[in-house]
């Protein structure tokens, strides 16, 4: 949903040909790293322990591999 999210806001802010956006969009990035990394991880390790360890080994953090 992140990646959604910010896929629309970047793509508004070039539809507009708007710089502010475009940044806009880079501070609502490092946001959302902040609080995934700060908040959610740390409570999905605490919730599901080693599964989730092994989850993240094998998964990247935002951008999905497209091949194997």
């Amino acid at each position: 949903m992140y990646i959604g999210a910010l896929t629309v806001l970047v793509g508004f802010g070039l539809y507009e040909s708007s710089v502010s956006i475009l940044l806009l969009s880079l501070v609502v990035f490092a946001l959302v790293h902040l609080f995934v990394v700060v908040y959610e991880e740390p409570g999905l390790k605490a919730r599901f322990g080693v599964t989730y360890s092994q989850y993240c080994a094998g998964v990247p953090r935002w951008i999905p591999h497209l091949r194997r």
